[in-house]
């Protein structure tokens, strides 16, 4: 059952922000990490790479262009969905700056294998083989690229995933902190 939405500086006043501070710090550190080192390996990666698996699952009756896709739209679409889900069921602001933190994280990750679409150079898993009449390469954004006639772009792609990344992470950072920030001045509500 959803609770009612509170604005986030009502919602912060009389939480604790002693544990919620780390959480977010070591969420943003990990996400800040992917943006700048495209081989380091959070503890989200694993999680991020079933995600992304299940959607081509997910896709799979939406056209051969879309399962592939689909893989990159779920690893991107669960860190939002989690969010804005707690958000909605618990009015939880807080969550909403981690799950940006993730979402951040994920889309560095993201644009690591974007950028790897001309050069193949990373170790890809893969679910099965490709149907000998399909377009499809076992590099799901050599395909996409190629598709869309921007696979000379896979680089700039990249580049431009993260940045995009970077204000994301910004962003939610800055809003959890300000939370945090909150939650340690604002007054506690008075009890009736």
């Amino acid at each position: 059952m959803a609770t009612e939405l509170q604005s986030p500086g009502e919602w912060a006043r009389g939480r604790l922000w002693m544990w919620r501070a780390p959480l977010l710090a070591w969420t943003g550190w990990m996400a800040l990490t992917a943006i700048r080192d495209p081989d380091y390996e959070s503890v989200f990666r694993g999680a991020n790479f079933a995600i992304h698996e299940f959607g081509h699952i997910a896709f799979l009756f939406f056209g051969e262009f879309m399962t592939i896709a689909g893989g990159s739209i779920m690893q991107l679409l669960v860190p939002a969905a989690a969010g804005l889900l707690i958000l909605r069921q618990q009015g939880d602001w807080f969550a909403l700056a981690v799950c940006g933190g993730w979402f951040a994280g994920s889309l560095a990750e993201l644009s690591r294998y974007i950028g790897d679409a001309r050069s193949l150079q990373l170790d890809l898993v893969s679910m099965g083989e490709a149907a000998p009449d399909s377009d499809v390469t076992g590099h799901d954004w050599q395909y996409l690229l190629m598709k869309t006639h921007l696979l000379q772009r896979d680089v700039s792609i990249a580049v431009g995933c993260r940045f995009v990344a970077s204000i994301i992470l910004l962003a939610s950072v800055l809003f959890g902190a300000w939370l945090l920030w909150r939650m340690a001045t604002a007054p506690k509500p008075q009890s009736s």
